[in-house]
């Protein structure tokens, strides 16, 4: 669990979450744990994500 997330200017707290050693994925993947707790509003090209709670 990672206490604090912060994405922007959005911070989760407690969040479940996985953590790989190495360098590979060079991308960094955001899982349902902490995409469940945003809005998504896509407009054109852009994503726009805000806290729900």
């Amino acid at each position: 669990t990672i206490a604090h997330l912060k994405i922007g200017n959005i911070t989760l707290s407690q969040v479940e979450a996985n953590v790989l050693e190495g360098g590979s994925p060079s991308v960094v993947l955001l899982g349902m744990s902490a995409l469940n707790r945003l809005d998504m509003k896509r407009q054109d090209i852009a994503l726009t994500l805000t806290k729900k709670y």
